[in-house]
Protein backbone atom coordinates (compact mmCIF):
# COMPACT_ATOMS: atom_id res chain seq x y z
CA UNK A 1 0.00 0.00 0.00
CA UNK A 2 1.78 3.12 -0.80
CA UNK A 3 2.48 5.51 1.98
CA UNK A 4 0.11 8.59 2.33
CA UNK A 5 1.26 11.93 1.21
CA UNK A 6 2.75 14.64 3.63
CA UNK A 7 1.87 18.19 3.48
CA UNK A 8 4.90 20.70 3.78
CA UNK A 9 4.11 24.01 4.82
CA UNK A 10 6.82 27.41 4.83
CA UNK A 11 6.24 28.44 8.85
CA UNK A 12 3.80 25.11 9.28
CA UNK A 13 3.63 24.03 12.92
CA UNK A 14 3.56 20.63 13.46
CA UNK A 15 2.65 17.89 16.10
CA UNK A 16 4.78 14.45 15.49
CA UNK A 17 4.98 11.50 17.51
CA UNK A 18 7.00 8.93 17.05
CA UNK A 19 6.78 5.14 18.70
CA UNK A 20 9.68 2.66 19.58
CA UNK A 21 9.42 -0.48 17.25
CA UNK A 22 6.74 -3.04 18.33
CA UNK A 23 6.13 -0.13 21.00
CA UNK A 24 9.00 -1.29 23.21
CA UNK A 25 10.99 1.24 25.69
CA UNK A 26 12.58 4.21 23.80
CA UNK A 27 13.79 6.08 26.77
CA UNK A 28 15.39 3.44 29.33
CA UNK A 29 16.32 6.06 32.07
CA UNK A 30 17.18 9.20 32.78
CA UNK A 31 20.33 9.27 30.53
CA UNK A 32 18.39 8.55 27.21
CA UNK A 33 16.00 11.59 27.83
CA UNK A 34 18.70 13.35 28.32
CA UNK A 35 20.51 12.78 25.36
CA UNK A 36 17.33 12.54 22.91
CA UNK A 37 16.79 16.33 24.44
CA UNK A 38 20.90 17.11 23.29
CA UNK A 39 19.63 15.83 19.91
CA UNK A 40 16.68 17.72 19.63
CA UNK A 41 18.39 21.21 20.35
CA UNK A 42 20.94 20.30 17.56
CA UNK A 43 18.41 19.15 14.80
CA UNK A 44 16.71 22.65 15.80
CA UNK A 45 19.32 24.57 15.28
CA UNK A 46 20.63 22.64 12.08
CA UNK A 47 17.40 22.58 10.37
CA UNK A 48 15.98 26.29 12.35
CA UNK A 49 13.08 24.29 13.20
CA UNK A 50 11.86 26.43 16.70
CA UNK A 51 10.39 23.23 19.12
CA UNK A 52 6.93 24.84 20.59
CA UNK A 53 6.61 22.03 22.95
CA UNK A 54 7.58 18.10 23.71
CA UNK A 55 7.09 15.44 25.77
CA UNK A 56 8.91 12.32 26.67
CA UNK A 57 7.06 9.23 27.53
CA UNK A 58 8.74 5.30 27.94
CA UNK A 59 7.88 3.90 24.23
CA UNK A 60 6.89 7.02 22.34
CA UNK A 61 7.49 10.98 22.43
CA UNK A 62 5.07 14.10 21.23
CA UNK A 63 6.22 17.43 19.99
CA UNK A 64 5.50 20.52 18.47
CA UNK A 65 7.68 22.35 15.89
CA UNK A 66 7.37 25.21 13.29
CA UNK A 67 9.38 25.18 10.22
CA UNK A 68 9.76 27.96 8.32
CA UNK A 69 11.82 26.63 5.61
CA UNK A 70 8.95 23.58 4.81
CA UNK A 71 11.55 21.22 6.06
CA UNK A 72 9.81 19.36 8.70
CA UNK A 73 11.10 15.39 7.49
CA UNK A 74 14.14 16.46 7.17
CA UNK A 75 14.50 17.71 11.10
CA UNK A 76 12.44 14.38 12.04
CA UNK A 77 15.14 12.42 10.01
CA UNK A 78 17.92 13.70 11.79
CA UNK A 79 16.65 13.70 15.23
CA UNK A 80 15.12 9.76 14.99
CA UNK A 81 18.30 8.57 13.41
CA UNK A 82 20.81 9.98 15.62
CA UNK A 83 18.61 9.13 18.40
CA UNK A 84 18.08 5.58 17.42
CA UNK A 85 22.30 5.60 16.58
CA UNK A 86 22.94 6.53 20.25
CA UNK A 87 20.37 4.05 21.38
CA UNK A 88 22.00 1.02 19.50
CA UNK A 89 25.12 1.95 20.35
CA UNK A 90 24.69 2.62 23.72
CA UNK A 91 22.44 -0.68 24.74
CA UNK A 92 24.51 -2.79 22.52
CA UNK A 93 21.55 -3.81 19.87
CA UNK A 94 21.23 -3.52 16.25
CA UNK A 95 18.13 -3.09 14.46
CA UNK A 96 14.72 -0.35 14.23
CA UNK A 97 14.41 1.73 17.01
CA UNK A 98 11.18 3.47 16.03
CA UNK A 99 8.26 1.42 14.61
CA UNK A 100 7.15 3.17 11.70
CA UNK A 101 7.65 6.84 10.47
CA UNK A 102 6.78 9.39 12.22
CA UNK A 103 3.29 11.07 12.10
CA UNK A 104 3.27 14.69 11.44
CA UNK A 105 -0.11 16.64 11.59
CA UNK A 106 -0.53 20.21 10.25
CA UNK A 107 -1.92 22.65 13.10
CA UNK A 108 -3.01 25.59 12.12
CA UNK A 109 -3.30 28.64 15.58
CA UNK A 110 -5.07 29.86 17.92
CA UNK A 111 -7.84 27.74 19.16
CA UNK A 112 -6.00 24.28 17.56
CA UNK A 113 -3.08 25.23 19.19
CA UNK A 114 -4.61 25.54 22.48
CA UNK A 115 -5.64 22.31 22.29
CA UNK A 116 -2.94 20.36 20.76
CA UNK A 117 -0.14 22.06 23.48
CA UNK A 118 -2.96 20.92 25.50
CA UNK A 119 -2.72 16.98 24.47
CA UNK A 120 0.80 16.66 24.16
CA UNK A 121 1.85 18.21 27.74
CA UNK A 122 -0.95 16.48 29.52
CA UNK A 123 -0.21 12.97 27.92
CA UNK A 124 1.23 11.84 31.24
CA UNK A 125 -1.48 12.79 33.21
CA UNK A 126 -3.36 10.86 30.74
CA UNK A 127 -1.76 8.23 31.00
CA UNK A 128 -1.64 7.79 34.82
CA UNK A 129 2.40 8.71 35.31
CA UNK A 130 1.78 11.93 36.60
CA UNK A 131 -1.02 13.78 38.42
CA UNK A 132 -0.32 16.66 37.14
CA UNK A 133 1.16 18.05 33.94
CA UNK A 134 4.03 19.64 36.27
CA UNK A 135 5.36 16.49 38.33
CA UNK A 136 6.47 15.16 35.03
CA UNK A 137 9.52 16.17 34.24
CA UNK A 138 10.20 15.20 30.45
CA UNK A 139 8.24 17.34 28.94
CA UNK A 140 8.62 21.04 28.47
CA UNK A 141 5.80 22.09 30.46
CA UNK A 142 7.41 23.38 33.15
CA UNK A 143 9.67 25.89 31.25
CA UNK A 144 6.43 27.20 28.95
CA UNK A 145 4.72 27.72 32.47
CA UNK A 146 7.97 29.91 33.40
CA UNK A 147 8.49 27.25 36.53
CA UNK A 148 12.32 26.85 35.00
CA UNK A 149 14.37 28.48 32.70
CA UNK A 150 13.80 27.47 29.39
CA UNK A 151 16.21 25.66 27.34
CA UNK A 152 17.61 27.76 23.93
CA UNK A 153 15.92 25.35 21.95
CA UNK A 154 12.02 25.92 23.28
CA UNK A 155 10.27 28.99 21.65
CA UNK A 156 7.85 30.30 23.49
CA UNK A 157 6.97 33.13 21.24
CA UNK A 158 3.83 31.00 20.62
CA UNK A 159 2.56 32.34 24.40
CA UNK A 160 1.82 35.79 23.13
CA UNK A 161 -1.05 35.34 20.83
CA UNK A 162 -2.01 32.21 21.80
CA UNK A 163 -2.74 33.05 25.51
CA UNK A 164 -2.69 37.00 25.29
CA UNK A 165 -2.38 39.16 27.89
CA UNK A 166 -0.40 42.15 29.17
CA UNK A 167 2.96 40.27 30.07
CA UNK A 168 4.33 37.29 29.37
CA UNK A 169 3.95 35.70 32.97
CA UNK A 170 0.07 36.54 32.69
CA UNK A 171 0.15 34.46 29.26
CA UNK A 172 1.81 31.70 31.25
CA UNK A 173 -0.79 31.63 34.05
CA UNK A 174 -3.09 31.88 31.64
CA UNK A 175 -1.56 28.45 29.67
CA UNK A 176 -0.88 26.87 33.21
CA UNK A 177 -5.20 27.51 33.71
CA UNK A 178 -5.44 26.14 30.59
CA UNK A 179 -3.72 22.80 30.61
CA UNK A 180 -4.58 21.92 33.92
CA UNK A 181 -8.91 22.16 33.38
CA UNK A 182 -9.48 18.36 32.04
CA UNK A 183 -12.99 18.15 33.52
CA UNK A 184 -15.92 20.22 31.45
CA UNK A 185 -16.54 22.65 34.34
CA UNK A 186 -13.34 23.44 34.85
CA UNK A 187 -13.31 23.97 30.98
CA UNK A 188 -16.27 26.11 30.64
CA UNK A 189 -14.10 28.51 33.27
CA UNK A 190 -11.76 28.83 30.72
CA UNK A 191 -14.46 29.85 28.13
CA UNK A 192 -16.12 32.31 30.12
CA UNK A 193 -12.57 33.92 31.04
CA UNK A 194 -11.44 34.07 27.03
CA UNK A 195 -14.91 34.53 25.30
CA UNK A 196 -16.88 37.69 26.02
CA UNK A 197 -20.18 37.56 25.00
CA UNK A 198 -23.40 35.39 25.52
CA UNK A 199 -24.24 31.89 25.75
CA UNK A 200 -24.43 31.90 22.08
CA UNK A 201 -21.35 33.65 21.65
CA UNK A 202 -19.69 30.68 23.89
CA UNK A 203 -21.85 28.33 22.07
CA UNK A 204 -20.50 29.46 18.58
CA UNK A 205 -17.01 29.03 20.33
CA UNK A 206 -17.36 25.42 21.50
CA UNK A 207 -19.27 24.60 18.31
CA UNK A 208 -15.77 25.84 16.16
CA UNK A 209 -13.94 23.91 18.40
CA UNK A 210 -15.43 20.22 17.40
CA UNK A 211 -15.88 21.53 13.70
CA UNK A 212 -12.74 22.76 12.58
CA UNK A 213 -10.97 20.31 14.12
CA UNK A 214 -12.64 17.52 12.52
CA UNK A 215 -12.38 19.24 9.34
CA UNK A 216 -9.07 19.36 9.87
CA UNK A 217 -8.68 15.52 10.50
CA UNK A 218 -6.66 15.29 13.60
CA UNK A 219 -7.01 12.48 16.30
CA UNK A 220 -10.23 12.07 18.06
CA UNK A 221 -8.35 12.84 21.49
CA UNK A 222 -8.13 16.42 20.48
CA UNK A 223 -11.90 16.58 19.68
CA UNK A 224 -12.73 15.16 22.82
CA UNK A 225 -11.09 18.17 24.81
CA UNK A 226 -13.79 21.13 25.48
CA UNK A 227 -16.59 19.52 23.96
CA UNK A 228 -20.06 20.23 24.87
CA UNK A 229 -22.42 18.30 27.05
CA UNK A 230 -24.58 15.39 25.18
CA UNK A 231 -27.46 16.96 27.10
CA UNK A 232 -26.79 19.91 24.85
CA UNK A 233 -26.07 18.21 21.58
CA UNK A 234 -29.07 15.70 22.18
CA UNK A 235 -31.43 17.28 24.05
CA UNK A 236 -34.81 15.21 24.88
CA UNK A 237 -37.41 17.02 22.13
CA UNK A 238 -35.72 16.22 19.39
CA UNK A 239 -37.57 14.35 16.44
CA UNK A 240 -35.93 11.06 15.55
CA UNK A 241 -34.13 12.16 12.40
CA UNK A 242 -33.10 15.35 14.13
CA UNK A 243 -31.98 12.88 16.98
CA UNK A 244 -30.27 10.60 14.55
CA UNK A 245 -27.98 13.30 12.51
CA UNK A 246 -26.89 15.05 15.89
CA UNK A 247 -26.20 11.03 17.27
CA UNK A 248 -23.23 11.44 13.97
CA UNK A 249 -22.39 14.53 15.25
CA UNK A 250 -21.64 13.57 18.61
CA UNK A 251 -19.90 10.45 17.07
CA UNK A 252 -18.00 12.31 14.34
CA UNK A 253 -17.54 15.67 15.11
CA UNK A 254 -16.87 15.98 19.25
CA UNK A 255 -15.31 12.29 19.77
CA UNK A 256 -18.10 10.75 22.07
CA UNK A 257 -18.06 7.01 21.89
CA UNK A 258 -20.99 4.89 20.71
CA UNK A 259 -21.33 3.45 24.39
CA UNK A 260 -21.43 6.84 25.92
CA UNK A 261 -24.25 8.08 23.22
CA UNK A 262 -26.18 4.79 23.65
CA UNK A 263 -26.27 5.49 27.46
CA UNK A 264 -27.34 8.94 27.21
CA UNK A 265 -30.51 8.06 24.15
CA UNK A 266 -31.33 4.92 26.09
CA UNK A 267 -30.03 2.55 22.94
CA UNK A 268 -27.48 -0.81 22.82
CA UNK A 269 -24.27 0.64 21.25
CA UNK A 270 -24.74 -1.54 18.32
CA UNK A 271 -27.88 0.32 17.80
CA UNK A 272 -26.55 3.41 17.67
CA UNK A 273 -23.81 2.36 15.12
CA UNK A 274 -26.69 1.25 12.58
CA UNK A 275 -28.31 4.62 13.30
CA UNK A 276 -24.84 6.62 12.24
CA UNK A 277 -24.06 4.21 9.21
CA UNK A 278 -27.48 4.64 7.98
CA UNK A 279 -27.46 8.17 8.42
CA UNK A 280 -23.99 9.07 7.13
CA UNK A 281 -24.94 8.63 3.06
CA UNK A 282 -27.85 10.22 3.35
CA UNK A 283 -25.69 13.28 4.68
CA UNK A 284 -23.05 13.25 2.33
CA UNK A 285 -26.00 13.13 -0.54
CA UNK A 286 -27.24 16.39 0.48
Amino acid sequence: MPRGQRLYVRNGIYHVMARGNRKQAIFEDTGDRRRFVKILAEASERYQVPVLGECRLGTHYHGVAKTPRANISEFMGYLNGEYAKYSNRRHRRIGHVFGERFKPILVDTGLYLRVVMSYVLRNPVTAGLAETAAEWKWSSYRATAGLEVAPGYLCLDWLDSTFPASSRSESQTLFERYVNSPSLEDAEAWLERVVYGSDACRNGVRAHIGATLYMAAIPRAYRALYRPPLEQLLPALLSKAARNTAMLRAHVVHAYTLAEIGRWVGLHPASVSRIICSVRPRLNDQ
